[in-house]
């Protein structure tokens, strides 16, 4: 089973990370509106053991579980992660439906992928929130070092996730928080 690791960071703007990533050599891999929905049990089973299943259309439809985090107080966040490709997003919805998972939140971003070796950068725009960096790499040392090479701090990361961190926005108090997607003023 593969693992993520990542770190995220809340940046006032991606301009300058933009030239950093073309300074250190990496390429721009693809960008666009990314959409996802989050699944689980009726009695929040997979919230409850700090796990989620995701269906994700950006490029290619994803299915993703995601494990316990193994470090979540850490900077860098340490799952178990199994993703796979389906080809068809409604259908696979409609599935997971049928098989008793429920949708507990949709979200969405605005999404520019960039590799730089095997370091994966992503620069997210969210609904309401701003902007965020994600670096996700191999292991814990080299999401540090990318990091450094973009000029930011360790300290300044985040192993939180886009749900917790838009759940403190919102003032959610459990999983079935308001769905965090773009209005028509904010250009899908």
């Amino acid at each position: 089973m593969a693992r993520e690791i990542e770190a995220k960071v809340k940046c006032s703007g991606l301009a300058a990370i933009r030239r950093r990533l073309v300074e250190i050599g990496a390429r721009r891999v693809r960008s666009g509106l990314e959409r996802n929905v989050c699944f689980d049990t009726p009695e929040s089973a997979l919230y409850a053991g700090d796990s989620l299943l995701r269906l994700r259309k950006y490029g290619p439809t994803v299915l993703t579980y995601k494990g316990p985090r193994a470090n979540a107080g850490d900077k860098v966040k340490s799952r178990a992660e199994i993703e796979v490709e389906v080809g068809d997003f409604e259908a696979m919805r409609e599935l997971l439906a049928a098989l008793g998972f429920v949708k507990v939140w949709a979200y969405e971003k605005k999404r520019e992928e960039w590799k730089v070796g095997k370091t994966k950068i992503c620069l997210d725009t969210l609904p309401r929130m701003g902007t965020y960096v994600e670096v996700e790499g191999k292991s814990e040392g080299e999401v540090t070092r990318v990091l450094r090479k973009l000029g930011i701090a360790r300290r300044d990361a985040t192993s939180r996730t886009y749900a917790e961190i838009w759940r403190d926005f919102v003032k959610g108090t459990n999983w079935r928080i308001p769905d965090m997607v773009f209005d028509r003023r904010e250009g899908r």
